[in-house]
């Protein structure tokens, strides 16, 4: 299902220093759009569930983890989770979610989560991918620009995605990559022309990721955009796809923090209300640009961008979601084409038959 995207219009990043694009988030924006009917807090946690992606040695399994609970989605209805578009639209349904739950409690077939990361693939297989620039108003204040009039945003080929655990394999042509933790939204049924008040009803739910850019060069052109985000490995999906009402069950999306950390330690962090568009207002906009379909992801921006280097390890986090972590590595020019037919054909083989 996986539909490559396009250069659609704006990014974030300027063409100043990567420190001064770096910025700790302080004002407060939240939307009151950000919990739509069907996605309010709930703190019983009576349908709320993750859906990851086991690898094993005969492929990959898509389970669903609920109350503690491991299943794989073979084992459950198969009217409810027909197909990776099935299983995304049912999370999107809170009556689906309902009798999720109920089949999930029901099942014989539980599983044990692996302890080894490397052995958790992507949640899902990403379609169109947009990602938005300069949504935190602290980090538009700190590099000295002002806030959009309307969300500017970019694509991305979903060849660029991998796993949370993966090597983020650094591009010849670059010197100065940079990565971003951000919250993204995965869409779980088809989205048109939404309002913000409907939009959020749409998604599958939420999932923290890492968006690699190489700097240097779009500081050289702002219109090589598309290239210097295009690069294999530069959007890392955390393990876990979470339903909304689990990452809201004690609070709001607003009050959620994102954090991109360096080496094991924090490096920038905000909360969600700092943005200067709301989760739903984003999604509402990219919506009436172009028809969103089941596992097309939007990112929302980042609270801040750290400069990666040979040995690095890097992580993005979103509170309540979960993490998207990968090792950083810079190959000899000559292996790298390598490195990344082998990477690709890891990631995107196996990954299409996961949700059987």
């Amino acid at each position: 299902m996986s539909r490559p995207g396009s250069f659609l219009c704006m990014s974030e990043h300027d063409p100043a220093q990567v420190p001064a694009r770096d910025a700790t988030r302080a004002a407060a924006c939240a939307s009151p759009s950000t919990t739509p009917p069907g996605h309010e807090p709930r703190r019983s946690k009576e349908a709320v569930m993750r859906l990851s992606v086991i690898r094993e040695e005969a492929g990959e399994l898509a389970v669903l983890h609920h109350a503690g609970t491991i299943v794989p989605l073979r084992a459950l209805p198969a009217d409810l989770v027909a197909g990776e578009a099935g299983v995304l639209g049912a999370l999107a349904d809170p009556v689906s979610r309902e009798a999720l739950t109920v089949a999930i409690e029901e099942s014989a077939e539980r599983l044990e989560p692996p302890a080894d990361e490397e052995a958790w693939g992507r949640p899902f297989v990403p379609g169109a991918i947009a990602g938005v620039g300069l949504n935190y108003q602290s980090h538009a204040a700190e590099i000295g620009a002002a806030t959009p009039p309307a969300p500017g945003f970019f694509t991305k080929l979903a060849r660029t995605a991998v796993s949370t655990g993966s090597t983020i394999h650094l591009p010849p042509e670059s010197a100065n990559t940079t990565a971003e933790g951000e919250l993204a939204l995965v869409v779980g049924r088809p989205c048109f022309r939404a309002s913000p008040e409907e939009a959020l009803g749409h998604l599958a739910g939420v999932c923290a990721v890492l968006d690699q850019t190489a700097e240097d060069q779009l500081q050289v052109n702002v219109r090589f955009l598309t290239r210097s985000k295009n690069y294999a490995g530069f959007l890392v999906l955390g393990r876990d796809l979470v339903t909304l009402d689990e990452a809201i069950a004690d609070g709001s999306l607003a009050d959620l923090a994102v954090t991109t950390h360096h080496n094991g330690a924090p490096h920038r962090s905000a909360p969600i209300s700092d943005m200067a568009f709301s989760p739903a207002d984003i999604l509402s906009f990219v919506s009436h640009v172009f028809p969103l379909e089941p596992g097309d992801v939007v990112a929302t921006g980042t609270p801040g961008a750290v400069a990666l280097a040979d040995g690095d390890t890097v992580a993005g986090e979103v509170a309540g979601v979960g993490q998207a972590r990968a090792r950083v590595h810079r190959p000899e020019p000559a292996s790298y084409a390598e490195l990344v037919r082998e990477q690709i054909a890891r990631e995107h083989g196996a990954a299409t038959t996961a949700h059987r």
